[in-house]
Order: structure tokens, then sequence, then C-alpha cells
């Protein structure tokens, strides 16, 4: 492979920076699916007799699409993001990733989505997804980055 044909794969094709904004509340979007989405323990505490362990079981309780439905209220959107919810654009993988699952990588270190100007991708993540670097809050707290899980996916 040549140094063009290699250019054209990486997701940052040029020196850019990530600039972020305090939000007072995080946007999130209950369609994107996560093991520690907080719908899934809200609606656990609410229902015991019928508990989930994905949003997406939510379906089974009504007709229709009820996650599209609920991010109707939401407004969410994707963005970059240190720390809240990971946005996983082909499912959460630590679902069936046995190292995300028994290193206990449940903190957000880092969500770079694709970013489009207008014109052209800035950033692209395969075609339109995310990248995500989890960590074990343990590890976090001492700092240590030696175990840190990497997913990215395209849409």
């Amino acid at each position: 492979m040549n140094d063009d044909e290699h250019d054209i794969c990486l997701p940052v094709e040029h020196e850019c920076a990530l600039e972020f904004v305090v939000l007072e509340h995080e946007i999130f979007s209950p369609c994107k699916d996560s093991v520690n989405h907080p719908l899934i323990e809200k609606w656990n505490q609410a229902y015991p007799e019928q508990t989930i362990k994905s949003l997406f079981d939510l379906d089974d309780f009504e007709d229709g699409d009820v996650l599209e439905e609920i991010e109707k209220f939401t407004g969410s959107r994707d963005y970059s993001k240190i720390g809240g919810l990971p946005d996983f654009v082909q499912g959460d993988p630590r679902y069936y990733h046995e190292n995300a699952e028994e290193h206990g990588c449940t903190v957000n270190l880092l969500t770079m989505d694709s970013v489009w100007d207008g014109e052209e991708y800035l950033v692209i993540w395969g075609d339109g997804g995310t990248a995500n670097w989890l960590i074990a809050p343990d590890r976090l707290a001492a700092r240590d980055f030696s175990q840190v899980f990497y997913e990215w996916s395209c849409g």
C-alpha cells in the first residue's frame, strides 16, 4: 500500500483539535444501547417484574418502536465528549467483548464523533461512525491508563 492509499483510510487526515463546551445536562440518545445506560436502571427500579438488560428489550413490552418515541422528547444528537455515556453506532461491544467486561471498563474517557463541516468530513470513522475510549473506575482513580478499551464502529 503506498502512502496515498494509506492516508485515505485514516479517520483524521490533517491536524485538528476538538473543542468542548460544558453541558449542564448530558444530551443522550436512548436509541444508543449501552450496558450502563441510566434508563435501564430507572426502568428496572420502576418495573421490577419486567426488568430489562438492554434498552432494546423495551420494544418487547409495546407495539411499535418505544425507543424512537423516547428519543423524540430527549432532543438527542450525536457529539464528541469527555465522560458521559459512550456513543456506540453498532451496539455496545461490552456485551460481547470479554476483555471490556472482564476489566470493568465502565467509564467513558472520550467519545469522538465523525465531524462534517457542511462541505467535507474533518473526522470520519468508517462511513460516519464514532470512536470510544473506556476505562475501569479504579484504573482511572489510580491514573493507570495501561488497560484502556478502545472501540470504533461505523454507521
